[in-house]
């Protein structure tokens, strides 16, 4: 966590930005703080690490719920719904649905901005349970940010079944097609001046050997 921000796994989850794809390995229950600590100091949980491991690595599917609890202390609840193995070998998703399943529910305070956030605690609570709901300081409920992310629905282009994903699909591929003509163009001048010089060279070799058979035509002659 920085000043102003909430990371998981690398990725800020606080404030939050869609889509933010979240990657986990799967580990023993029993994985002690000393593994751990190795693994984030190896750079495991950046989205950049390609190194084989013993451990599964997923693509985490998740609802995320913000709101303020009290008086400058915002709580955020980040539920798993889904372990999303994206691979072209074996792809597959599993919903955790498990009676009894757990979120996390992390309290964070923020004083003023120059001194940034707090972490006040971090625990782990009933999917189900009620989320903590404060007021703003003119009395109003605070309002409630409740996101959905599915990994599966989002790709390269943004998430399917949009009208902005369609448009950068039909950009992508008009962006292609216009630089495969202009480099065909290109292509096509640059195979049009190699003719040119080759036709060049041979008139200038021609010419020269017709200046070759006038030099000798004339030694003969004197």
């Amino acid at each position: 966590m920085d000043r102003h921000s909430l990371e998981l796994n690398n990725k800020r989850i606080l404030p939050l930005e869609i889509p933010t794809k979240v990657f986990a390995f799967q580990t023993p229950a029993n994985l002690t703080s000393d593994v751990l600590g190795l693994m984030v100091n190896m750079q495991m949980l950046d989205e950049s690490f390609n190194v084989g491991t013993k451990y599964g690595r997923f693509e985490l599917s998740y609802e995320h719920i913000a709101t303020l609890a009290e008086p400058r202390v915002e709580v955020l609840r980040f539920d798993v719904t889904n372990i999303d193995i994206t691979s072209s070998t074996n792809p597959g998703t599993y919903e955790l649905s498990k009676a009894g399943q757990k979120a996390v529910e992390i309290k964070i305070s923020q004083d003023s901005w120059e001194e940034g956030l707090k972490i006040q605690s971090v625990e782990l609570v009933d999917r189900d349970q009620a989320i903590p709901h404060g007021k703003m300081a003119c009395g109003k409920d605070a309002p409630i940010s409740d996101v959905k992310f599915r990994s599966t629905e989002w790709d390269y282009y943004g998430q399917q079944g949009t009208f902005a994903r369609s448009f950068w699909v039909v950009w992508d591929e008009s962006l292609e097609f216009f630089i495969g003509s202009a480099l065909a163009l290109v292509r096509r001048r640059q195979l049009m001046q190699m003719e040119l010089a080759k036709t060049q060279n041979e008139f200038y070799m021609v010419d020269e050997e017709e200046g070759l058979l006038e030099e000798v035509d004339e030694e003969k002659e004197v």
